[in-house]
């Protein structure tokens, strides 16, 4: 009998389909080994770029059972619960826990243990890492292109002697540095998704080391060795980070102001196509954020943001700049519109290539405008310029495209309205919408009651009488 605790299962199917760079039903048919040994537990897999291997301390044992990865899907789960496995037949076994309270038991089939490849040699040491380097992968994994080109740029690049992790997609350019390898070549492995799983965040023991055919990280139990291409070519990607000091224009997202983009762009976009977006950036002593959908322009204005240098409209792919913000960088160089926009920060540099500088959107009178006010968490009032009242024509007349404007509000307390302020207008307006709400539901209300007593005259006469108060009232009601 072998004992194996449901969230591990779980951990270790989800693995599988981070390191599988193809669909989730390719990945559950890879087979998984597990067995107990003199050192305790240990299940592994393995395909021709990657392996996956875990272990638990634990009584010597001589247990083996092998199965298609699909079997873990029928007995994972979050919690710590043991579940039992046992062999009962040739291509038979049996997984026995209690969820809940409940005693459950099923069978799963297994495989010949000689189906499932045996791991690949491990580096006699491991040196340590800083937990930010799981990070490090897997953004630099995101990066990356999900196909190979001439180069091959659906790796990840590590260099030994700067510490660096590098990954590209010709759009795109990531370079983290501030590691230490314990190897001196530069070393291309697959890109993975497998260190964004939240469960290996916690992690605490991290390291890194190599044999002549695999780069192997150890997180805690667990251990992922990647197959080292010794024949692909990265391109000479540093060279085309400019000089810091050559920009001629630098552009600070204010934090508020890019929490401020992302919701009202959430709220204007919708579907998958929202990311191939055009976004155009123009920085000026006013920054604000341009892009048009179905015809309709609309400006986000930054007021918080700051530009010093040269004031410049460019144009990039709106997925390219929410890579940047995601990435949490807000300090940006500008070096020509039509040249790759630059982020950087003590440790990363993020390059992004833009479009060309005639895609870029210039202002328009009839834009929407969107610009916040005071709170970052706030509604949107639409302001329109006021105009005085004019008789209206006998022959109707197109009225003037003007700017509209959304001022964002605090989305608590009531509004403060003084004289002449521009906003007590919508204070009004909300007060008179909640009056004309409460008569239309008084309205509603009398008149179901005088369909179902219209044949009694004397509660008639009385209902005369209470809309005649109404519309003529009292003296002592006309003095309140």
């Amino acid at each position: 009998m072998i004992v194996l605790e449901r969230h591990v299962a779980q951990l270790f199917r989800a693995a599988l389909r981070r390191c599988v760079d193809a669909p989730s039903t390719r990945a559950d048919r890879v087979p998984v080994l597990l067995r107990d040994g003199k050192n305790g537990l240990m299940m592994h897999a393995r395909q021709e770029e990657f392996a996956v291997m875990y272990s638990q301390p634990g009584p010597e044992g001589k247990e083996v059972l092998a199965f298609p990865a699909s079997s873990l899907g029928l007995i994972e789960g979050k919690s710590q619960e043991p579940i039992e496995l046992v062999a009962l037949e040739p291509g038979k076994a049996a997984a026995r826990w209690v969820d809940k309270g409940v005693h459950l038991e099923i069978d799963f089939p297994v495989i010949e243990s000689d189906k499932v490849a045996i791991p690949p040699a491990l580096p006699k040491e491991f040196a340590p890492m800083p937990v930010r380097f799981l990070t490090a992968l897997h953004e630099a994994s995101r990066t990356a292109s999900q196909a190979p080109t001439k180069y091959s740029i659906h790796r990840v690049l590590l260099r030994g002697k700067t510490g660096e992790i590098l990954a590209t997609d010709t759009h795109q350019l990531l370079i983290q540095s501030g590691f230490k390898f314990p190897f001196q070549e530069d070393l291309l492995i697959p890109r993975s998704g497998v260190f964004g799983l939240p469960a290996l965040a916690p992690a605490n023991e991290i390291g890194i080391g190599r044999t002549d055919t695999h780069v192997a990280i150890r997180v805690g139990r667990w251990i992922f060795a990647f197959l080292i291409d010794a024949k692909g070519r990265f391109p000479d990607a540093t060279g085309l980070v400019p000089r810091t000091s050559s920009a001629t224009t630098r552009f600070r997202l204010d934090p508020e102001d890019a929490e401020f983009f992302m919701r009202m762009l959430t709220q204007r976009l919708r579907g998958p196509k929202a990311k191939d977006l055009a976004l155009t950036l123009d920085l000026n002593e006013t920054p604000c954020f341009r892009f048009d959908v179905k015809g309709r322009t609309t400006d986000i204005v930054l007021p918080r943001s700051q530009v010093t240098g040269k004031a410049i409209r460019l144009c990039i792919d709106l997925k390219r700049f929410l890579r940047a913000i995601e990435l949490q960088f807000s300090e940006f160089e500008i070096y020509d519109a039509d040249k790759p926009l630059v982020a950087r920060d003590d440790q990363r540099v993020y390059l992004a290539m833009t479009a060309l500088s005639k895609d870029a959107l210039a202002p328009r009178d009839d834009a929407l405008r969107l610009v916040p006010i005071d709170e970052p968490t706030s509604r949107a009032v639409a302001v329109r310029p006021t105009r005085p009242r004019v008789p209206q024509p006998l022959v109707p007349v197109e009225p003037s495209r003007a700017t509209e404007t959304i001022v964002v509000l605090p989305a608590h307390g009531p509004l403060q309205s003084h004289e002449h302020h521009p906003l007590d207008v919508f204070a009004e307006a909300e007060g008179l919408r909640s009056a004309v709400v409460k008569a239309a539901t008084h309205a509603g209300r009398l008149l179901q009651l005088l369909r179902t007593v219209c044949s009694q005259p004397n509660v008639m006469q009385t209902m005369r009488n209470s809309l005649h108060a109404l519309t003529h009232p009292s003296s002592e009601e006309q003095h309140r």
